[in-house]
């Protein structure tokens, strides 16, 4: 399989250029040994946001629990009552996970320019 030679900032070939350097078009710095600042490094959004999406699957996961056991319990609030607040715990870290990652992207790209 060929590897692409795309910046990955800006989609600009790469082929015929040096291999490290700036892309003409955009500036940003890139290393193709490596693959820094290629579009072989750019993750896609599931991955990079992977624990983000995995507490909001858990979240609906909790949340249809509760539904269901409130559905065959005797205090069907109380339940239910139990049920939103793990999911507003599992909403929070979701939140911050989030915004944790979107920092990370952000200082990662950062670092190629």
């Amino acid at each position: 399989m060929m590897q692409t030679r795309k910046c990955g900032d800006c989609g600009y070939d790469l082929m015929g250029i040096a291999a490290t350097g700036r892309c003409p078009e955009c500036g940003r710095r890139y290393d193709v040994a490596t693959g820094h600042g290629t579009d072989a490094r750019t993750r896609p959004w599931l991955e990079r946001y992977f624990r983000t999406a995995a507490c909001l699957a858990l979240a609906v996961l909790v949340l249809a629990c509760a539904g269901l056991f409130s559905l065959a319990s005797a205090h069907p609030t109380g339940v239910l009552l139990g049920g939103l607040a793990v999911v507003a715990v599992v909403l929070l870290a979701a939140a911050y996970n989030f915004q944790s990652d979107r920092q990370d992207a952000k200082a990662e790209d950062e670092a190629n320019r």
